[in-house]
């Protein structure tokens, strides 16, 4: 991989961690999502499952034990996935480009 694609793929995991960040940090702020952030917190969560195989093996796991449809998940649930999926993508960043990167 180039530096340029390097590069691409931290801004845009940068970017992804960033837009659960801030819909985490309302949750946080009011204790409860408005619908369209959590419309948006449905959409990020579908979005990194379906791009990552990481993130959709530990989702794949998760509903065999049971876990329930995203919209009808509480907020704290929502919340909690996002911040899984962060935690997941700053892993798969130090694990790609190493510590000094950041």
């Amino acid at each position: 991989m180039n530096n340029n694609q390097d590069y691409a793929g931290i801004i845009n995991k940068s970017k992804e961690i960033n837009d659960r960040q801030q819909i985490i940090n309302e949750f946080i702020k009011k204790r409860f999502l408005y619908k369209n952030e959590r419309e948006e917190a449905i959409k990020k969560i579908k979005e990194l499952r379906a791009s990552d195989e990481k993130v959709l093996s530990v989702a794949i796991l998760e509903q065999a034990n049971g876990s329930i449809p995203l919209v009808q998940a509480s907020d704290e649930a929502l919340v909690v996935e996002l911040d899984n999926q962060i935690k997941l993508l700053k892993t798969e960043l130090i694990e790609e480009n190493g510590d000094n990167k950041f």
